[in-house]
């Protein structure tokens, strides 16, 4: 994989507090710090079965399954499987069904339901935890000024759906 962003909309899941999960009794322990100077390859690697648990400890609910039918998910949870079914490869690598899924709707998504709900699982979290983040420095008086893309990779799920 490598380091650009791989969408406008979704987070990268390596920014998930595992600590947040841990409050939330999504996982049995919480996270131990992290030395310094580790790709993010690695952290996601290192991150990687605290999520999974938290993922099979959450019990979704009527907000998950509202956050869950918003538009760009569904186009960055079917990339995200698919991006992990050929090892982190762009998409115009992809064989041609898998390159033009969005527009033919040609490949049967029920063998990835799981995957796609993981990672919209990971989506919801992550705006969980980005909005409590902006309401804490609200109450404080800080503003926070989020960083909109100039322009959108080659490599995105956006330019895959689109």
């Amino acid at each position: 994989m490598n380091d650009s962003c791989t969408s406008y909309y979704a987070l990268d899941p390596v920014y998930l507090d595992i600590e947040t999960l841990y409050q939330q009794k999504l996982v049995e322990e919480p996270f131990a710090r992290m030395k310094e100077g580790l790709s993010k390859d690695q952290i996601r690697i290192m991150k990687g079965p605290w999520f999974f648990q938290a993922w099979h400890n959450f019990k979704p609910d009527y907000n998950f399954a509202n956050f869950a039918y918003q538009n760009w998910l569904r186009d960055e949870a079917v990339y995200a499987c698919f991006q992990k079914k050929f090892h982190g490869f762009s998409w115009q690598t992809w064989p041609q069904a898998y390159r033009d899924e969005p527009l033919t709707g040609n490949i049967d998504l029920h063998e990835f339901t799981d995957d796609i709900l993981y990672e919209t699982f990971l989506q919801y979290e992550l705006f969980l935890q980005w909005n409590a983040i902006r309401q804490e420095a609200a109450d404080a008086g800080i503003e926070i000024i989020g960083e909109m893309p100039e322009t959108i990779s080659g490599f995105s799920a956006e330019r895959w759906a689109h």
